[in-house]
């Protein structure tokens, strides 16, 4: 049976990021930081619950008490984890405070099961103003040798190429911008992709071949397929992620991004995925960022771990 294990970080000084709202237009500053810590706890560890409620491992780890790291809640930025090959990787971070999130011991203790394990740290490209952020700026395909990346300030499509080339894929690289014109900060934040379904919001990508090669490789795989709008995007709608339990596959995003789905659509989900939803409203209010940003995937036990 198909079981996921995960990684999230308990965030112990959750807050505003100054150096990341220049780019991240969901994050909102909040006047109250005693209540933006409490909060944010409470919505963690709900979030922790229904996830091993549902048979998800997950293992989690204190976020470190120096230096100030207010995004700590969002591991996925800086690390994954790719057990086919036995890889992970440590990632080039735009902002310079969410660089000091990472943890080369945390991810030592978490492939010490693996057999031979290879750990790849891409640190140094933050010396050349590359930034690659983990599987915000990557979609990994499970069901199929892909890699999806939308080109922002955040998602250099130099070193998405390099990463594509080390771990054998095939890149989709695209861009993708909102309503406004202005560019989409991470892939994950247009579009998720599991073994059944493959869910975002087509229309930010303006350049009608880049679109149209998009859907044609996410069409190769027999799965669902579902459009978002501009707005259901701005309320998170795609940035989901597909797990496993105990039982059907788990699809989980947040409440928000729940709302905002029509009644077809839920319909769909529903009949292929078991949904977990996470009040997590402070979280994506403050942060800018939402469930699938929580979550880091060590193992997925799909065709391949994201």
């Amino acid at each position: 049976m198909k079981r996921s294990r995960v990684f999230m970080v308990r965030p112990l000084q959750f807050g505003y990021n100054e150096q990341t709202a220049a780019s991240n237009f969901f994050q909102s500053r909040s006047s109250l930081e005693k209540k933006d810590h409490d909060q944010a706890l409470i919505e963690f560890d709900r979030l922790v619950a229904q996830l091993q409620l549902a048979g998800v491992e997950v293992v989690i780890k204190d976020q470190k008490v120096a230096p100030p790291t207010p995004d700590a809640v969002f591991p996925n930025n800086w690390v994954s984890f790719h057990k086919e090959n036995n890889t992970a990787f440590l990632y080039p971070m735009a902002a310079p405070n969410r660089r000091d999130e990472k943890s080369l011991s945390w991810v030592e203790d978490l492939v010490a099961n693996w057999n031979d394990p290879r750990i790849i740290d891409w640190s140094h490209y933050e010396e050349r103003n590359l930034f690659l952020e983990g599987t915000g700026s990557l979609i990994l395909d499970p069901a199929q040798e892909v890699v999806y990346a939308s080109e922002s300030n955040r998602t250099s499509a130099q070193l998405a190429k390099i990463w594509a080339e080390e771990m054998n894929k095939t890149l989709v690289l695209f861009n993708s911008e909102d309503q406004n014109g202005k560019a989409v900060y991470h892939t994950n934040v247009v579009m998720g992709v599991g073994n059944h379904l493959a869910m975002g919001c087509w229309d930010s990508v303006q350049n009608e071949k880049e679109r149209i090669s998009l859907l044609n490789t996410l069409s190769r795989v027999n799965r669902a397929l579902i459009p978002l709008s501009f707005e259901q995007m701005n309320q998170f709608g795609g940035n989901w992620i597909e797990l496993y339990g105990n039982g059907d596959p788990l699809f989980l995003s947040s409440k928000n991004a729940w709302n905002a789905y029509t009644t077809e659509q839920k319909r769909i989900i529903e009949d292929l995925y078991q949904p977990i939803i996470a009040d997590i409203d402070h979280i994506e209010f403050v942060g800018g960022g939402s469930v699938r940003c929580m979550i880091c995937t060590i193992d997925n036990k799909s065709t391949f771990a994201e």
